[in-house]
């Protein structure tokens, strides 16, 4: 659903051509349609910015920021489901507060050296990349975590002892259908809608 999505809100936009939607949704998971959305605009702003810098001096056209940001998140795509970067249960999350505009003297440096609308030639160099995305999340805070609480376990995998068999059935039934769809897809094989517990508990 997320990359339909993403899909819908990108048409209209240059990206480039190594551009990976089921890598970004992947990486966006937990975001509702409202978080893409903005998402969507804050990486538009970010490739702006860098239009700008480059304009204004083509040597420095790359954002440190950007550069820092990227680094840090370039594997987040690929990280296990087991993975989990959230508060635990019940942490309290405090409030998103509006970042200060850090670039707006740029653009209005940029607004006066170009009063007139840019040529073709000079927006030649504007695409949204993969890691404009990148750089967006760290400034999107999603709906979910906006609610007050964050409400995403703690648990992994390594705190279930044994049961291997059993994990290894959610392993296929929930976690595979989401990381490697594809994989289903080739050999024909449709994804569960969902698993069911039944039995005493066993711990």
């Amino acid at each position: 659903m997320s990359n339909r999505i993403l899909r819908v809100l990108c048409e209209k936009w240059r990206l480039t051509e190594d551009f990976d939607f089921k890598k970004l949704a992947k990486t966006t998971a937990g975001f509702v349609g409202a978080d893409l959305s903005a998402l969507a605009e804050e990486a538009c702003t970010v490739a702006m910015r860098r239009l700008y810098k480059t304009l204004e001096n083509p040597s420095a056209a790359t954002d440190p920021l950007e550069v820092t940001t990227t680094a840090q998140l370039g594997d987040s795509a690929n990280m296990d489901m087991d993975q989990v970067d959230s508060p635990p249960v019940s942490a309290p999350v405090p409030l998103p507060v509006a970042p200060k505009p850090r670039s707006w003297h740029l653009i209005q440096r940029f607004l006066k050296a170009y009063p007139d609308r840019l040529t073709e030639k000079q927006l030649d160099p504007l695409y949204v990349t993969f890691p404009d995305f990148l750089t967006a999340i760290t400034k999107i805070q999603r709906t979910s975590k906006r609610e007050g609480f964050a409400t995403v376990p703690d648990v992994t995998w390594a705190d279930v002892w044994a049961l291997e068999s059993l994990k290894d059935e959610m392993q296929m039934a929930i976690v595979w259908p989401i990381k490697k769809p594809e994989f289903f897809t080739s050999v024909g094989l449709t994804a569960p809608s969902g698993v069911l517990l039944w039995g005493p508990r066993l711990w």
